[in-house]
């Protein structure tokens, strides 16, 4: 097949997840000899810094977004006939500009969803402002004209059939990871033999309000091991400051991504901390690249994660709604090298069996090929391709 993959929203410059998603997807699609061409149709041009917000920007954001996807149907219908697609994968970002240029060319259209996006914009970016329904009524329009959806978890899916999506049109695709990168023999030795005989435990991310920092302020004061913490982010400068003067933390600050396998495979441990929330709905990429690199891992008993990880099998899940639970199960397996090396073991294996880029990849082109010898192509619509 020949797929055009539409990225709307994530500057990959600067969203370093969003980056391996498309990245890992698109290499492993075109390993099982699909063409793939990835067409950024973010708002800021590569290499442009954001400029300073104006005092009007969250309530114009909203229309500013269903705006762009208007100006965007004849731009991406010139697109879609030059680049003569089989198919168009959209990695939704609440731009529905994709949907009416392929209805014109005939051409069928999935979307990927990792969120619903207004829903994410009302829990994490509080200086933006919706007005009320009004995207969430586009999306569920949007996703529901598409000849496909796949979700990146249950509870996303779950999520969407309740506001009226057909369940038989959504498919459930986690994330993945590497495990020709992420692996235990590439452990940086010089990081290593920085901490000589202390048990690590390591931390990569951005540093997001959700990823738990409280957790990781509380086991740095009170877990008998090193701290290795990878990343940047807006909570980062925060707990900097909370912990200066620790000595058993150290800050590698951002690093890339290509310096990131050896670096969790030098440690003994690696933790995703989240605090208690109804809705988990991610699929994190970390989980999955910590758990190929062999290392014994301590998460939160939600959503997917309580789904990947068997708790005392391949790795250690904590009760975020029980206060002290994370310290507690982590100060167990620091003090416990036999038990990190059978659940690091077991990690690997599960992510090797079911949850490599691979296996998603072929999960993504089957439903691809299902949706495109299930919609018609008519021959007005290659004519019009061709024109």
């Amino acid at each position: 097949m020949r797929i055009c993959y539409l990225n709307y929203e994530w500057d990959l410059e600067r969203s370093r997840g969003a980056a391996t998603q498309i990245g890992e997807t698109t290499s492993a699609l075109e390993r099982l000899g699909h063409q793939v061409v990835v067409v950024g149709r973010h708002r800021r041009p590569p290499g442009r810094t954001p400029g300073r917000r104006r005092p009007l920007g969250g309530w114009l954001w909203e229309a500013a977004n269903h705006a762009r996807s208007l100006w965007g149907v004849p731009a991406e219908t010139g697109l879609f006939r030059f680049l003569r697609p089989d198919v168009i994968l959209t990695l939704h970002a609440l731009r529905f500009s994709s949907l009416p240029a392929a209805r014109r060319l005939g051409i069928p259209v999935v979307f990927e969803v990792n969120a619903s996006v207004p829903d994410e914009v009302r829990r994490y970016r509080p200086d933006l402002h919706l007005l009320p329904g009004l995207s969430s009524w586009i999306e569920r329009r949007t996703l529901a004209a598409g000849d496909g959806v796949f979700v990146v978890s249950r509870l996303l899916r779950d999520y969407f059939v309740d506001r009226g999506l057909a369940p038989n049109n959504i498919d459930i695709i986690p994330n993945g990871a590497d495990p020709d990168r992420f692996r235990p023999e590439a452990a940086d030795p010089e990081l290593r033999a920085r901490f000589p005989g202390r048990t690590l435990v390591g931390f990569a991310g951005s540093f997001a309000r959700f990823h738990g920092l409280e957790l990781l302020e509380q086991a740095v004061r009170r877990v008998p091991a090193h701290f290795v913490l990878a990343g940047e982010g807006d909570g980062l400068r925060r707990l900097r400051e909370r912990l200066s003067g620790w000595t058993n933390v150290t800050f590698l600050g951002g690093v890339p991504h290509e310096r990131m396998p050896g670096i969790l495979a030098a440690m003994d441990i690696l933790v995703a901390p989240y605090p208690a929330q109804d809705f988990f709905y991610f699929s994190p990429i970390k989980l999955f690249e910590y758990m190929a690199s062999g290392r014994a891992v301590v998460s939160a008993r939600l959503g997917q994660i309580a789904e990947v990880v068997r708790d005392g099998e391949n790795g250690v899940l904590y009760d975020p709604a029980r206060p002290g639970d994370f310290v507690e199960k982590l100060t167990e397996l620091a003090a416990s090298p036999e038990r990190r090396a059978r659940l690091g073991a077991e990690a690997r294996r599960t992510v090797v069996q079911g949850y490599t880029w691979d296996h998603h990849a072929r999960r993504v082109a089957e439903l691809l090929e299902r949706v495109t010898s299930s919609v018609p192509r008519p021959s007005v619509a290659r004519a019009a391709c061709a024109r």
